[in-house]
């Protein structure tokens, strides 16, 4: 299998290409998000991305294949997302919270190591940066994966305009150190080389 790297997206021409892989896995392959979409152009854009820590994984051939975005909350308003996840009831909001988005892999590169060569890199991105509790949500399919990096119901199973039934799931990223232990979240890991 080719080779991936991971990086941080921090050039105009991997936003172009981070936005193209957007737009063909939620409004060609998901058929979501269409309305939001540059549809002459085939991109995808999330105002958020600029103010992100967005990871991309790249191909031998630079192509993207997935990308993990974590936008922290003392940085820029996280709306919809502070009301949506219930953010003001946590301790650690805004100062030390963080929202993930856009984790996401290409159809043919799931199940493959990418999705955890990119959750390994936003999460060890947040311990740098001080953020103690991250939130995200998902779909039904994926909430096992999610419990077993060590995210737990943070508000419970909500209904999204754009997704269907998502549960919003927390993470503490130091706090939950036991609780990851004793699942053998690979989060664990990134915690011992700290």
């Amino acid at each position: 299998m080719p080779s991936v790297t991971v990086r941080l997206a921090t050039d105009q021409q991997t936003h172009r290409n981070v936005r193209c892989f957007w737009y063909h896995v939620y409004c060609e392959v998901r058929g979501v998000l269409r309305h939001k979409a540059d549809h002459s152009a085939k991109e995808l854009d999330d105002p958020l991305m600029r103010k992100a820590r967005l990871f991309v994984a790249v191909g031998d051939d630079d192509a993207v294949i997935g990308t993990i975005m974590s936008t922290y909350a003392r940085e820029t308003d996280l709306e919809p997302y502070t009301t949506q996840y219930e953010l003001k009831r946590h301790a650690s909001f805004p100062h030390s919270a963080s929202i993930t988005t856009k984790f996401m892999v290409l159809p043919g590169r799931r199940g493959s190591r990418v999705a955890v060569r990119l959750a390994k890199a936003a999460f060890d991105q947040g311990l740098r940066d001080g953020i103690t509790h991250n939130f995200i949500d998902c779909n039904r399919p994926l909430f096992p994966l999610f419990e077993s990096l060590g995210y737990r119901a943070f508000v419970g199973w909500k209904q999204s305009a754009e997704f269907g039934d998502v549960c919003i799931m927390s993470l503490g990223l130091i706090e939950d150190e036991a609780y990851m232990r004793q699942i053998g979240s690979f989060f664990v890991r990134e915690l011992d080389t700290d």
